[in-house]
């Protein structure tokens, strides 16, 4: 959408990979950012999110929605840090395994 902005190929990827790990991903939605993946997950909405990092052609961000451990839903907080624990972890070993990818920086929100 946006020109110099994408991840549809990482997002392929990390889909695939996640799969592996038995994290369901439900569609690939294209954002003018990037690509927005929802999980399934029944208590809250997850999702991961991938795009391109302005800069060099080959420098990419991924997120999470939600970004944070603790969420409101209606009334009731929900405390999501075994689901994001989860996700982040194998996202992290999906990436640190794969010999074409370096020079990862991990950012905590």
């Amino acid at each position: 959408m946006n020109p110099g902005l994408w991840g549809n190929r990482l997002a392929e990827y990390i889909s695939q990979k996640l799969k592996e790990r038995d994290i369901i991903i439900i569609d690939i939605i294209i954002e003018d950012w990037g690509c927005y993946l929802p999980i399934q997950n029944d208590n809250f909405r997850l999702a991961l999110c991938c795009g391109h990092q302005y800069g060099d052609d080959d420098q990419f961000v991924i997120f999470t929605d939600p970004k944070t451990t603790k969420i409101r839903k209606f009334l009731q907080v929900i405390d999501t840090t075994q689901q994001l624990t989860k996700l982040t972890n194998a996202v992290k070993e999906i990436l640190e395994n794969d010999p074409d990818i370096h020079d990862i920086k991990w950012r905590e929100p």
